[in-house]
């Protein structure tokens, strides 16, 4: 699995790296979220605003 996200990063041009590292933070963040209190939206809204 972990072999397919290496090849799709380093196949992917400058948008598809930021798309794939936004996927995989939200991705983290949610597993995070799961294990206590975490502002998902707030977080979700300033990540999409300074990756913009």
């Amino acid at each position: 699995m972990n072999e397919k996200i290496f090849e799709s990063y380093y196949e992917a041009d400058s948008s598809g790296k930021i798309e794939l590292i936004r996927k995989m933070t939200v991705k983290a963040v949610k597993k995070i979220k799961a294990k206590g209190k975490f502002d998902w939206e707030r977080f979700r809204d300033d990540l999409m605003g300074f990756l913009d």
